[in-house]
Parts: C-alpha cells; structure tokens; sequence
C-alpha cells in the first residue's frame, strides 16, 4: 500500500521536527523504512511500530555520533 508507506513518512518527518533532529535521520529512516518493505509484507496495523523502530535505529546511528 503505498498510501500507508506515505502516511508513515509523514510521521518520520514529524517526528524528525519534534525532536529537532537531522534531515540526514529523517532520509536514513526512510531509506530504511523502504528497505524492510521491499522484502517484508506488513500488516497494515504493524507499519507504525515498523516505521518508529526504523527511526530509531536511524537516531540510533547519526544522532548519536554528534552528540
């Protein structure tokens, strides 16, 4: 569902401006995000948990460095 995988961007960008974080986070979250569902199929109501677990291993590896 591509409606869903937008939906889901949307919500990585926002969480990338509430926390003030890179655009680089918010691009890794996203490439990764992409990534796993290329190869995975994703209940619709499990994409959330998807999507935040892909932003914080995003936040995990860039944000982390510079602080």
């Amino acid at each position: 569902e591509c409606r869903l995988r937008d939906f889901e961007v949307k919500d990585l960008l926002s969480l990338t401006q509430f926390f003030g974080f890179d655009t680089e986070t918010f691009s890794l979250a996203v490439n990764l995000l992409d990534r796993f569902l290329s190869k995975m199929k994703v209940q619709p109501k499990h994409l959330g948990c998807v999507g935040l677990s892909c932003f914080y291993l995003a936040v995990k590896s860039l944000e982390e460095e510079r602080n």
